[in-house]
């Protein structure tokens, strides 16, 4: 299942995919976890530039054998900003006048 929504203004950001796993499933008590991955992203100012970001990701059969952990996680900030051409990034912006 995919779920994507928008809270808080549209300040919260949330997509994701979920499922359920079965651990041993030849055993007779089946155990069943929620697992899935998620990016959790809330914007931190007015100009949509600073970002606080959340994810949780499951690791392929190739991670799992280096890492030894069936997901990875993590937390970080971003900053992003749009531009035409390459000069436009480096530009200021320009206050607007009231």
């Amino acid at each position: 299942m995919a779920v994507s929504t928008q809270l808080l203004n549209d300040r919260l950001l949330i997509d994701g995919t979920f499922g359920m796993s079965y651990e041993n499933p030849s055993s007779q008590q089946q155990a069943s976890t929620i697992v899935g991955d998620i990016n959790i992203e809330y914007v931190l100012t007015k100009n949509r530039r600073w970002r606080l970001k959340a994810f949780n990701r499951t690791n392929t059969t190739d991670n799992i054998i280096y890492n030894n952990a069936p997901y990875t996680q993590g937390v970080g900030i971003s900053w992003q900003r749009g531009f035409n051409k390459i000069g436009d990034m480096f530009k200021k912006d320009k206050k607007k006048k009231l």
